[in-house]
């Protein structure tokens, strides 16, 4: 159980420095862009989806207007 808790507060801070870094990612140190690599395997796919479905509804919409 400490483990769940642990494994939630390290998502959210690592949410958190994510959107702060974001912006500069290129300017990032080696180490520091392994840590942010890996922060961005983990939110990426979350933060992309959003965009799949609504391009997905987008063709699904078009095509019941015919």
């Amino acid at each position: 159980m400490i483990f769940i808790k642990i494994a939630i507060d390290v998502l959210i801070i690592g949410l958190f420095l994510y959107s702060k870094v974001l912006p500069c990612k290129d300017k990032l140190i080696s180490q520091n862009k392994a840590i942010f690599d890996f922060f961005n395997t983990v939110f990426s796919p979350i933060f992309n989806f959003p965009e799949a479905n609504d391009k997905a509804f987008l063709r699904l919409e078009s095509v019941c207007r015919l």
